[in-house]
């Protein structure tokens, strides 16, 4: 049954059986991974608490973006199991939850940087900057993605094609720029000065990169139905 705003015109583009069942593999892997996050996520929360008695900003991001996280991933493949019916509500809520996740991962790469950085005051300008191109990003994609998935016209579908893979691309890029900063950090203001013990992180996050920089990719060249 049409859910609302679904023009008589609409076509479900139902996942083929591949589609479907990578989908769902995904899903149960983020599942697990979401499980364990909740538990680290609650544990930092605590000991964060224990030691200033107060919520930081860096722990109000991470819950933030594990809630959305996972609400996306559980109510997407919903979607795709027709479970829940397109709508302009579906629509709405996933661009309103992706809001979240965008914002608060790149505040997360932000406040890490600022726990190394020695200049406060540039930190405090690139989180402002940041949060402006993001939600300047977010605006557009509001105004162009939900009605090109509720097929009002053909117009605003071929202007998604080319527009969704544009502000990945751009959204990559900030988040590689973010996170090649913060290694570089690690490396000249704490490897440098002889603490080792940060050559872990160091090299894991080097590793993070390199899977943040492939997923961008094959999302960003992704086929028309993820979009």
């Amino acid at each position: 049954m049409p859910g609302t705003l679904i023009p008589p015109w609409f076509v479900d583009n139902a996942p083929t059986p591949d589609e479907f069942a990578t989908a769902s593999v995904i899903w149960g892997i983020s599942l697990g991974l979401t499980i364990f996050a909740v538990i680290r996520a609650t544990n930092q929360t605590y000991h964060q608490w224990i030691r200033k008695h107060k919520i930081t900003a860096y722990m109000v991001f991470i819950w933030l973006e594990l809630v959305s996280s996972a609400i996306i991933g559980g109510t997407a493949w919903g979607y795709m199991r027709k479970d829940i019916p397109p709508s302009f509500w579906y629509y709405s809520g996933t661009i309103f939850l992706w809001f979240f996740q965008t914002h608060c991962i790149l505040q997360i790469i932000i406040n890490r940087i600022g726990l190394i950085a020695l200049n406060k005051v540039f930190i405090h300008r690139l989180k402002w900057a940041v949060f402006i191109i993001v939600l300047i990003i977010n605006i557009a994609v509001a105004c162009i993605w939900i009605p090109s998935r509720l097929q009002i016209s053909e117009t605003y579908i071929t202007i998604n094609n080319y527009w969704d893979r544009a502000e990945k691309a751009v959204l990559a890029v900030i988040d590689l720029c973010l996170n090649v900063y913060f290694v570089y950090l690690v490396r000249s203001s704490l490897i440098a000065y002889g603490l080792t013990k940060y050559v872990r992180l160091y090299r894991f996050n080097l590793f993070m990169i390199a899977v943040s920089l492939s997923m961008d990719s094959s999302f960003t060249l992704s086929s028309p139905w993820l979009n």
